[in-house]
């Protein structure tokens, strides 16, 4: 009688220990899962906030040149627009912006902090990718159409396909030091070429009238 006694106090403490190993288990999991959701969420708000710090000069700005591009691609990288404001400058790490670029079909906008520039290059930082450029214009203080594909040179570009609507494609080569520069000088805007003149006719007549009261203060 004792012996049964104890071989079911046996049984039940195998049970007891079993159901404690599965509570303790369970509590485990869910106490290692929430401390994974609290880090996910406190390093979305670290990377949020420095993705905002990092790319937030590049909204669209009137009072400046802005350019406007729309491109479709396969991987996440980074746009880096290099601009001068006349045809004999060199470009210049100062006189650039950079653009994150999000793999699919998206429309960029880039602020250059100048009133008109002359010349344009667009750098590709990512090692390989196939990318299709739709359109790509200037406004603001200054507006061009600067999607005609015959008037750009491409470096470290393979496969460029024109395409009927005048988008083109291409290949870019492993190294991040894929562009595409526009060689035409890129025009003002008619405002702003009278508003150039304007201001040459008053500097000219205002340097003949300090001439005229210079040779009368001389009489």
């Amino acid at each position: 009688m004792a012996k049964k006694k104890i071989e079911e106090n046996k049984k039940i403490d195998k049970k007891q220990l079993i159901v404690g190993i599965i509570i303790l288990l369970v509590a485990g999991l869910i106490l290692g899962y929430s401390f994974y959701e609290m880090n996910k969420s406190n390093l979305s708000d670290v990377q949020g906030k420095t993705e905002f710090k990092k790319y937030s000069s590049i909204e669209e700005k009137p009072q400046n040149v802005n350019l406007i591009f729309e491109t479709t691609t396969e991987k996440d990288f980074e746009y880096q627009i290099y601009y001068t404001q006349s045809m004999d400058e060199n470009f210049t790490e100062e006189s650039s912006v950079k653009v994150k670029n999000i793999a699919g079909t998206n429309t960029y906008k880039a602020s250059l902090p100048v009133k008109s520039i002359a010349r344009i290059r667009i750098n590709f930082r990512v090692d390989t990718d196939n990318i299709l450029v739709k359109s790509i214009k200037l406004t603001g203080t200054q507006e061009a159409d600067l999607s005609d594909v015959s008037k750009y040179v491409m470096g470290q570009c393979n496969n460029i396909d024109i395409k009927d609507d005048g988008s083109f494609s291409m290949t870019i080569m492993p190294g991040g030091n894929s562009y595409i520069l526009y060689m035409s000088e890129i025009s003002k805007n008619e405002s702003q070429e009278e508003n150039s003149e304007e201001k040459q006719e008053t500097s000219e007549e205002n340097s003949e009238v300090s001439e005229t009261e210079e040779n009368q203060s001389k009489e």
